[in-house]
């Protein structure tokens, strides 16, 4: 077995899919190339359109690709055959945003369901399903129907579902989408806990960043098919390379929600992790360079366990000034980032 085959549970290469043809073709992924490792958390984001969707949908072939390969445990899924295929999508487990249940069927009938396709013996599929049900915390509620539980009650049993099989991973496409904050941070949770505990590969799918930020070890951006950025959660957060990443990062759901163009000072976006964000650096900023800056937007996140923080700040528009302020920042371990390209 190569190395590479050892840590990484899925290998993208080159990987292209394009709707339709002639003038109303949609290239829905470009040559998209990344890796995701094993027992990692892994998260794809985008916006709207950006085609994160239907990457998630190919690394279990329910989406073919027109160019390039998906590897998933060293095995082209593109070139496998049907029964080989459905073989591999035992280890490949996935939840949507809603929910996919059987509403005619008990909770406990609808993860024993991937059981009985797969031909395990109706008692042990009980005696699975009950475990699944209870690790998801819904144990008492194995007669219940989909229709009597709240909507993250049904993730859960969705999660429960996908884990019946004992996957090696879990795809997560837009999972808590449908879910208010409380209980999107309590599915998270779980998730993290089931990472944890299970060793289990988890891949989300997600548009907005406080998932990824809460949960995710790396994260690739997608942006109109293409990848445009790939690496750990904390180095982009902190040091985003492109707009499109900027724009997913602001405070807010974007950088549309601040109009630079309004203010009469150099705008930037400061970001401080937890080895500094206890510090009153705006504070001592003003106390040792004695300029001041305006605050424009603010807030703080939890990034796996640490404390990080993140301000929109009006910098007087003074080339001298600039520099000073933008020095301390620096010193301080505050990374400064100019929001020019957002005028």
């Amino acid at each position: 077995m190569s190395l590479e085959k050892e840590n990484n549970i899925y290998t993208l290469r080159n990987v292209s899919k394009v709707f339709g043809s002639g003038d109303t073709a949609v290239k829905a992924i470009d040559d998209v190339s990344l890796d995701i490792h094993r027992g990692e958390i892994f998260g794809i984001i985008g916006m709207s359109g950006a085609g994160k969707s239907t990457l998630v949908r190919t690394l279990n072939r329910l989406e073919s690709i027109d160019e390039g390969s998906v590897i998933f445990n060293g095995l082209n899924l593109g070139t496998l055959s049907n029964k080989k295929l459905r073989e591999a999508r035992h280890s490949i487990g996935i939840i949507f945003q809603n929910y996919n249940l059987l509403m005619q069927k008990t909770i406990l009938a609808n993860v024993m369901m991937p059981l009985r396709i797969a031909g395990v013996p109706k008692s042990e599929r009980r005696e699975k399903a009950i475990k699944m049900l209870s690790i998801v915390g819904l144990e008492d509620r194995l007669n219940a129907y989909p229709a009597q539980l709240s909507g993250g009650q049904r993730q859960r049993v969705a999660i429960a579902r996908a884990l019946a099989t004992d996957p090696e991973v879990l795809l997560c496409d837009e999972a808590t989408s449908a879910l208010d904050p409380k209980t999107t941070g309590e599915i998270l949770k779980l998730l993290k806990k089931i990472n944890s505990e299970m060793k289990l590969t988890i891949v989300i799918i997600t548009h907005e960043m406080k998932v990824v930020e809460s949960i995710c070890d790396r994260v690739a951006i997608i942006n109109y098919g293409k990848l445009v950025e790939i690496g750990d959660v904390k180095e982009i957060f902190t040091r985003p390379k492109t707009e499109t990443a900027r724009n997913l990062l602001m405070p807010g759901a974007g950088a549309n929600d601040i109009d630079i163009s309004e203010y009469k000072g150099r705008c930037a976006r400061i970001v401080f992790d937890g080895t500094v964000s206890s510090e009153p650096i705006i504070c001592n900023l003003t106390r040792k360079t004695g300029h001041t800056v305006s605050i424009l937007s603010a807030n703080t996140k939890s990034i796996g366990g640490i404390g990080f923080g993140q301000m929109i700040i009006e910098i007087p528009d003074d080339e001298k000034v600039y520099a000073e302020i933008v020095g301390f920042l620096t010193e301080a371990g505050v990374a400064v980032d100019e929001l020019k390209s957002y005028r």
